[in-house]
């Protein structure tokens, strides 16, 4: 707790020196405006039930398990008139009991029954806004480009190339990002959105990405339709660690082959991403309805558009980029009207017949651009002997805000969810999603205020 609130309070000075540069009122001279917001949220769910075998130990609990979270954050917003700049220091301390937990205390040293924190810088970014059509983010700050979506989605910047992998959290459906961002909105109905991005972990770590996105919409709002790409890796800061270079083809425990091809598997790839929304409120009407209900929307992506040849693990599970419908997530969602009572009651759904495991590890871990395969276990590793049970996702959301400052959320999904583990060496080992079936699935509910 030293360290959090030494770093708060450095940020605070370092602020407030900024404005006393700033605040003098003699002519020409930019004053500042500090405006600090901030929240606390507790959050308690279970997991009914998941893959024992993603623990990667049958010792442990992962069926009725109770986990219990919470979040304190600060966020520190200066606005120096007349200049049409803002800048935002944000930060986030995390605690949290482990899942999944020894289903014998005695045989964990006492993790089951602790809590651990973590504290992470949120943003901390640049921000120039001269007109609606032109704004220029710079530094690290919060993502999200499809504002209906509530779980699933957001492709563009939750998901791996080579290997193809999927990321949800909850109730953040959405990506924090290094880079710059301009965006804007043009003629009152096109929204756009340029980046250029920095790879901040993995093999990848220091490579350039550029992507771009754009939103029309048409008939009052009732009709949305949108349009992305990005270039994953366009520039490396490590051709090595991007581009492995191919190993020898004799070698039977080769991970890295391309079956003689003369091209090689890569981390780097180009994603594609088409979505679009249906607000059929437009046509009537009436204060029955909230703002979020009866909206329709689904996202779609291509999670590289290059084929690569099959690996030289020719077995059923041998890794292979060579069928493009395989690397397209479709995801579709609805909101239930409830006339006001509630801000939003999302259901989605989420379909991705990739037929490897939702496993980070080779990317993070590894260092290779190749899926979860036969590789591990000789093809007989339990959850990885059959990844096809998991094509389909689901989740359903509510959320209901009272007095403009306190929050309920409550979601019951079967997502993305990955294991909560303190130490770096356990989480590397548990990157693979723990919910492999669509009736693995679990439930939390959340409190939460804001100033």
């Amino acid at each position: 707790m030293s360290l959090f609130r030494t770093i708060i309070y450095s940020c605070i000075v370092v602020t407030l020196s900024t404005g006393m540069v700033l605040g003098e009122d003699e002519p020409g001279q930019a004053s500042v405006k500090l405006t600090p917001t901030g929240f606390a949220s507790y959050e308690i769910g279970q997991i009914v039930k998941a893959n024992p075998q993603t623990t990667q130990a049958l010792e442990f609990q992962t069926e009725h398990l109770l986990y219990q979270k919470s979040y304190v954050g600060f966020n520190l917003l200066a606005s120096y008139t007349p200049l049409p700049i803002t800048t935002n220091i944000g930060v986030e301390l995390k605690s949290f009991n482990e899942t999944p937990r020894k289903s014998v205390v005695a045989g964990d040293n006492g993790l089951a029954v602790r809590f651990f924190y973590f504290f992470y810088l949120t943003r901390a970014d640049f921000l120039y806004s001269k007109s609606e059509g032109f704004n220029l983010d710079v530094g690290y700050f919060p993502l999200k480009y499809d504002d209906n979506a509530r779980n699933l989605g957001e492709y563009l910047f939750r998901s791996g190339t080579y290997p193809q992998y999927l990321i949800s959290n909850f109730d953040f459906a959405a990506a924090r990002v290094t880079g710059i961002n301009a965006f804007g909105t043009l003629f009152g109905n096109l929204n756009y959105k340029a980046l250029l991005t920095i790879n901040t972990e993995g093999a990848t770590m220091g490579d350039l990405n550029l992507t771009g996105i754009a939103a029309y919409s048409v008939f009052n709002k009732f009709l949305e339709i949108g349009a992305g790409v990005s270039f994953c890796s366009l520039i490396s800061a490590n051709s090595n660690h991007t581009h492995p270079p191919k190993s020898d083809a004799s070698n039977p425990s080769d991970w890295y082959i391309d079956n003689g091809d003369t091209n090689t598997y890569t981390f780097a790839g180009t994603k594609l991403m088409g979505k679009l929304s249906i607000d059929p409120k437009v046509f009537f009407r009436s204060d029955i309805f909230g703002k979020e209900d009866l909206k329709i929307y689904a996202e779609a992506a291509i999670l590289g558009v290059k084929n690569y040849p099959v690996s030289i693990d020719t077995s059923t599970l041998g890794t292979r980029y060579d069928d493009l419908g395989k690397r397209i997530p479709i995801m579709f969602g609805v909101n239930v009207p409830t006339f006001k009572f509630l801000d939003v009651l999302s259901l989605e759904a989420e379909w991705f017949g990739n037929p490897f495991p939702n496993d980070m590890s080779t990317f993070v871990v590894n260092g290779i651009p190749m899926s979860v395969s036969s590789k591990w276990g000789n093809g007989s590793g339990s959850f990885y002997a059959d990844s096809t049970a998991d094509n389909w996702k689901w989740s359903i959301y509510a959320k209901k805000t009272f007095a403009g400052h306190f929050n309920a959320v409550v979601q019951v999904a079967s997502d993305h969810y990955r294991w909560d583990k303190f130490g770096y060496q356990d989480q590397a080992n548990m990157m693979t999603e723990a919910l492999t079936q669509p009736r693995h699935f679990y439930y939390v509910a959340k409190l939460g205020y804001c100033f």
